[in-house]
């Protein structure tokens, strides 16, 4: 079962009774017929059963899931149906999806053993391989790379935030910390038999035995409990998609106000204006009791601004002014027509079996049938209007809000801590500030503008390798730290490692971003470095001038203003020797990072070819592959990375592969004393000198140069191998071994060639 497939219908409050409530009154015993499926036990497991011609398919369901962990334990699920799936040496065919609220197996059974498969399933939950759970955790690492958030996982995260059903949203973080005892007792508690559920649709086998624990317990349903926003609001996202998601209670009325809906956003987007592709309905279950229930709109692209401003009115039109009779009896029809087809009672058998796990009796399809004919006008639109008063859209990145009265989410902290205050070492505006306290953190925008994470609420501290940090508070609201970015930034980077309890904190292991160049360090004229070398070369002249007419002056005057002159030109001309030195000098960026190489932005564009996305990793990565091989990284960089050198060392993985990892960056805190100041030189856009190493012409100590004239074109179709990859990297790495030779043999040279060079620049 995934999201998508959660059932679209849910009766009265009243009417959701508990399961113990419909236990005691002996409405649920074996074999009683409700809305086409009926209810029995497999296997000693609840099962929902609609008899229909055919193989039979559907999903074994355990009540465990995203929301029942923490942000820096999620991945617990994950990883217990990855085991039980199975590795390529013994999988089991069956599919399997975790959710906010469930773990699932699916089947197919045209050409599957049920009977052996569910049995060798019910071995593996009852005793997993522990010695396994690296393989796993591989496997689900896979399952995550390159996923992006879906609209609604953006708008689940805005509505819940790091908790609850909200953690469905984001990435499982607990693979690393979860160990084998933790694993056991998650096993035991929640894939047992008394938290499990079955349903299936086609013929009925008779010989299924899951061989699950009798014991363990029903997890108690986390509570689907949204953030106090202010509604209406909205997120974004780059996925191109617009979306409306609201949480309600579903019911016909509202089924028959989404009916309404579709038809008006049919009519005025896609049949009058050509805004839109298409239009889609989801509903994803949260607590048995509500729902996210959205609508997808596949926009035309070109016309994203116009197409969000008619949605938006056609929304409102709709919660504003009741709709008349004729409209709402044509929706009617439809919602009651829908409800004799097949695949809506399959549906309804689905939707049985997941109310019964999350402890709510399933209604009957005769009742949802007369409460659908029986709605009024004034009920269709009261329970539409209060659905939309829980509105949050979704819109592409880049594309505004027409309406000022729907403000965008996240929001601004309410609250600010008081402490010590680090300065910005770039000023970018006004008032920006980072404060750490006892109570927590705030970086101040200036004015009312501030995020703040405080101790007592913080989810998680994510902790990046290049020292960066991201408190993630439970009101939704991240405060994300890049120490280069602040004077003093380590002191404070160390505070909030402190101020954090360890259970919180989440190792990401990589980049936290794109380190900040001054603005100042991106231009380095010739003509500016040709006056600084005149004032330095006139100073001393200037100097020796003013002492010499110090000893000689005849009278005081002279004397005070040659002796000034002097003065002033000797401490000219040491702030100008200074500001070169540091500015030649490696690491001499007041402290700040170099960023030697980054990935182009063909990356993110979702318009270049997958071929041109994949080469703008190779020359990096064949660098960074290098270095890996030579040994010249960091300690830091090598104890983060220790597992991904050691498959770049054996080619289990390519260069291009890690150097992806690691945000295509290839920044100077990676690599020790050497490498820098190899790559300070090597890396430069204007190369420092141009030796003949190997004595042919055209070659500059210059690594594009090198790159371009020894990695090859890239293929003109396709995509790239790891074979390929370590084919560039044979022929480059024999052209880096010598360029690398050549210059430990001239590094004093180029020491000095430094002070009368412009600083370097290594990004365009």
């Amino acid at each position: 079962m995934t999201q998508a497939e959660t059932l679209k219908y849910l009766v009265h409050t009243a009417d959701l009774r508990p399961m113990t409530i419909l236990e005691s009154d002996a409405v649920a015993a074996s074999q009683t017929p409700m809305g086409g499926w009926t209810r029995t036990e497999l296997g000693g497991i609840p099962a929902y059963v609609l008899d229909t011609p055919g193989p039979p398919r559907g999903e074994l369901i355990f009540r465990v899931g995203r929301a029942d962990e923490s942000l820096p334990t999620t991945g617990l699920s994950d990883l217990v149906r990855r085991m039980a799936l199975g590795f390529t040496d013994a999988p089991l065919d069956l599919t399997s999806s975790v959710t906010g609220s469930t773990t699932s197996f699916g089947f197919d059974a045209t050409s599957t053993d049920l009977a052996a498969t569910f049995a060798e399933l019910g071995e593996r939950l009852s005793m997993p391989d522990l010695d396994r759970i690296d393989d796993a955790r591989d496997a689900i690492r896979d399952e995550q790379n390159g996923r992006d958030l879906d609209e609604i996982a953006a708008i689940s995260r805005a509505r819940f935030g790091p908790r609850g059903q909200g953690l469905a949203a984001f990435e499982p973080y607990g693979l690393e910390r979860a160990g084998g005892e933790e694993m056991r007792a998650w096993h035991s508690r929640y894939f047992t038999a008394a938290n499990a559920v079955l349903w299936i649709v086609g013929e009925v086998p008779t010989d299924l035995d899951f061989g699950l624990r009798e014991d363990g317990e029903r997890r108690p349903l986390a509570e689907a409990k949204g953030l106090p926003h202010p509604f209406p609001a909205w997120v974004s996202s780059n996925n191109a998609r617009v979306a409306l998601a609201v949480q309600a209670l579903e019911s016909p009325a509202l089924e028959i106000g989404l009916e309404m809906l579709t038809r008006r956003t049919h009519e005025f987007m896609r049949e009058r204006a050509a805004l839109v592709h298409g239009t889609r309905i989801r509903h994803d279950v949260l607590d048995g009791a509500t729902s996210h229930v959205s609508m997808l709109l596949d926009i035309v692209g070109t016309r994203a601004g116009e197409a969000i401003s008619t949605f938006v009115t056609v929304v409102n039109r709709l919660a504003d002014t009741r709709p008349d009779v004729r409209e709402i009896d044509e929706a009617r029809e439809i919602v009651l027509a829908r409800m004799s087809d097949l695949e809506w009672r399959m549906a309804q058998t689905t939707r049985a079996a997941n109310l019964e796990l999350l402890g709510y009796a399933p209604p009957t399809v005769e009742y949802q049938r007369s409460q659908a004919a029986a709605l009024e006008a004034a009920t269709v639109h009261d329970t539409f209007r209060a659905a939309l008063e829980t509105t949050i859209y979704h819109l592409p990145t880049g594309v505004e809000m027409p309406a000022e009265s729907c403000p965008k989410l996240p929001r601004w902290s309410r609250v600010a801590v008081e402490g010590h205050e680090f300065e910005p070492a770039v000023a970018r505006r006004d008032g920006q500030k980072l404060i750490v306290a006892q109570a927590g953190v705030t970086i101040s925008e200036g004015g009312n503008h501030h995020r703040t994470s405080l101790v007592k609420s913080c989810a998680g501290l994510f902790k990046w390798a290049d020292g960066g940090r991201e408190l993630m508070d439970a009101t939704g609201i991240s405060v994300r730290i890049d120490p280069s970015e602040w004077i003093d930034g380590d002191a404070a980077i160390e505070t909030i490692d402190s101020l954090i309890p360890m259970h919180r904190h989440i190792e990401k292991g990589r980049r936290l971003g794109v380190p900040e160049v001054a603005p100042d360090r991106r231009r380095y004229p010739t003509n500016r470095l040709r006056f600084q070398w005149t004032v330095l070369l006139a100073t001393p002249i200037i100097a020796l001038w003013g002492l010499s007419t110090a000893l000689t002056a005849s009278s005081t005057p002279a004397l005070i203003a040659s002796f000034f002159a002097a003065l002033g030109a000797g401490v000219a001309g040491w702030a100008y020797l200074r500001r070169l030195l540091r500015d030649t000098s490696i690491g001499g960026r007041s402290g700040r990072p170099e960023i030697y190489d980054a990935a182009s932005k063909n990356y993110d564009d979702p318009q270049a070819s997958l071929m041109v996305r994949d080469h703008e990793f190779f020359p990096g990565g064949t660098l960074l592959a290098w270095l890996v091989n030579r040994n010249l990284v960091s300690v830091s960089f090598g104890s983060t990375s220790a597992r991904d050198m050691s498959q770049v060392r054996s080619r289990s993985m390519s260069g291009p592969e890690m150097y992806q990892k690691w945000n295509g960056l290839l920044v100077s805190d990676m690599l020790d004393e050497e490498a820098n100041e190899f790559l300070f030189d090597y890396m430069r856009l204007e190369p420092i000198i141009r030796p003949s190493v190997d004595g042919k012409s055209g070659y500059a100590f210059n690594f594009r140069i090198d790159y371009q004239a020894l990695g090859g074109a890239p293929p003109t179709a396709g995509t790239y191998s790891s074979s390929h990859a370590w084919n560039v990297y044979d022929r480059v790495s024999e052209r880096l071994d010598s360029q690398f030779e050549w210059w430990k043999q001239n590094r004093k040279m180029l020491r000095v060639k430094r002070v009368v060079s412009a600083p370097p620049r290594f990004l365009p």
